[in-house]
């Protein structure tokens, strides 16, 4: 059914009114301008979105259309000499022109209906690429994007542009075409690559060089030494060579999270080597961005196990350091503690002897008994106030002095026998007399006990003595009476009161 000549005429009315307005208009303002039915306006619209003649955009409740700027599918094969791969509104891939096995490597069959994100292939998986799909399906203007990207060491132009299919449904174009004329790389630039190749094979450190998803596409000699494979092994694998993924997400959130676009990004990880052991490595990636969309992640990175072995080894020695001292410390408080103990019994004791000394020093003073002492060979050493009272001298004549030098002569050798090495004995009650400072005598009983000093030898005598005159006199008294009363003629005789016999003289033994 031929279309009426009235539907073209309000057709046409309505993309020149849109040619004008880039911004797009409601279907209010488009009636209110061409005059026509509010109604009818929305019909025809209804009809060209379903074609793909005008866009309709969503602005909160209002409602924007404008002209199509979208290349038909079909068309694109004219301009391309490679490959179009068209998707719809989901992503999906719904039609092919041209040879997709040669720009892709796979048959036409198995891309068909296959959702974008399945695919593996540069032009699918470059982060540039990924980005300008995702604004496309968020709405944003999309302008075409151009991209020359690399495939099986192959150069790849690709372009992404908005296209409408036969159906008038919308969609996605990507072109793939073979890069041509390419001019080849100068002499400098070639001898700038062999230079970086060789200075990164030749470092014992690591250099890595990932894409956005992971992919390996360059590592240099010593990594690969390192997890014992060749490099070429190693290209096209996913993630760090020995590391877990979880560790290059972490990397990556940390690169995306680095508010400064261009400064690299430390990490410390932890591998597991093919014999099973676990070493560490620190590694310092920086970002390489297009637009800035973050393309590459080119890594330098070293072998730290035996740095921080050594620091764990640092870090238990100071543990084990700062233990001793705090063990030493404790110990040494405990000992600070007893000796101020210790400090504060010997004063107390001092002060409790000090008091018993002059108690001592007291009694011996006031007591009616002299107090001497002398060393090994004699000499008095000390001697108390008695004695100088009892003999007249004062003390400094008797100190220092020997204790027999004041004894009459005959009864010297008696005490010079008690200070000879061979006995060091103790001796009780021995009387001599003793000369005063009037020259009288003055008979004094001496007891004295022997002293020996640490190693248990002889160091002299301690002792006292006692003021005997009159007791010696007395005794003297009486030993003339009873001399006269046994030599008497008379009978003497001395008995208790009970008449028992105590004492009978010479004469009365006689009978």
């Amino acid at each position: 059914m031929k279309p009426r000549d009235e539907d073209v005429r309000a057709d046409s009315l309505i993309l020149d009114f849109l040619s004008e307005k880039l911004q797009g208009a409601s279907i209010r303002e488009i009636s209110s301008a061409l005059k026509l039915n509010r109604n009818l306006v929305a019909k025809y619209l209804s009809i060209m979105h379903m074609q793909g003649r005008v866009e309709l955009r969503s602005y909160g409740k209002a409602k924007l259309y404008r002209k199509a700027t979208r290349v038909p599918f079909h068309a694109l094969s004219l301009i391309n000499k490679g490959c179009a791969i068209g998707l719809d509104q989901l992503l999906y891939v719904r039609e092919i022109l041209g040879n997709c096995k040669e720009m892709t490597g796979t048959e036409k069959s198995d891309l068909l209906s296959k959702p974008f994100s399945d695919i593996f292939h540069p032009a699918f998986t470059d982060p540039v690429v990924k980005k300008y799909i995702q604004e496309y399906r968020n709405g944003a203007d999309s302008l075409p994007l151009n991209r020359e990207i690399s495939w099986r060491k192959r150069g790849i132009n690709l372009t992404l542009v908005p296209c409408i299919f036969d159906d008038g449904a919308q969609g996605l174009a990507l072109l793939l075409s073979e890069q041509g004329n390419v001019a080849p790389a100068s002499k400098k630039e070639k001898n700038n690559i062999r230079t970086y190749q060789y200075l990164t094979h030749e470092t014992p450190n690591f250099v890595l060089h990932l894409n956005a998803d992971g992919d390996v596409l360059y590592v240099n000699e010593s990594y690969a030494a390192y997890c014992k494979v060749r490099a070429s092994d190693l290209l096209h694998t996913n993630g760090i060579p020995l590391a877990t993924q979880d560790d290059f997400k972490k990397i990556k959130k940390k690169v995306l999270n680095n508010r400064s676009m261009n400064e690299p990004t430390s990490s410390d990880i932890q591998v597991v080597m093919e014999d099973g052991s676990v070493r560490w490595q620190s590694w310092l990636f920086h970002p390489v961005r297009e637009h800035g969309v973050l393309t590459e992640l080119h890594g330098y990175g070293r072998d730290t196990t035996e740095e921080r072995e050594r620091e764990i080894f640092y870090i238990r020695l100071q543990k084990d350091f700062n233990q001793d001292v705090q063990d030493k410390t404790s110990e040494l408080r405990e000992i600070t503690a007893q000796l101020r103990k210790e400090i504060d019994q010997r004063k107390a004791l001092e002060l409790a002897l000090k008091k018993s000394e002059e108690k001592y020093r007291n009694l011996i003073e006031i007591t009616t008994d002299i107090i001497w002492e002398a060393d090994q060979f004699g000499t008095t050493t000390y001697i108390n106030p008695k004695a100088t009272s009892i003999l007249g001298y004062p003390s400094e004549k008797l100190t220092g002095k020997k204790i027999w030098d004041k004894i009459s002569p005959d009864y010297q050798d008696t005490l010079k026998n008690y200070f000879s090495e061979t006995k060091c004995l103790s001796f009780e009650q021995i009387a001599f007399p003793m000369i005063r400072s009037d020259g009288s005598e003055a008979w004094i009983e001496l007891s004295g006990i022997p002293l020996v000093n640490d190693m248990k030898q002889f160091s002299g005598y301690r002792g006292i003595g006692r003021d005997i005159t009159r007791s010696k006199g007395i005794e003297e008294h009486n030993q003339r009476l009873l001399a006269i009363i046994e030599n008497t003629p008379d009978i003497v005789r001395i008995s208790d009161f009970h008449g028992n016999l105590l004492y009978m003289n010479k004469a009365g033994r006689k009978i």
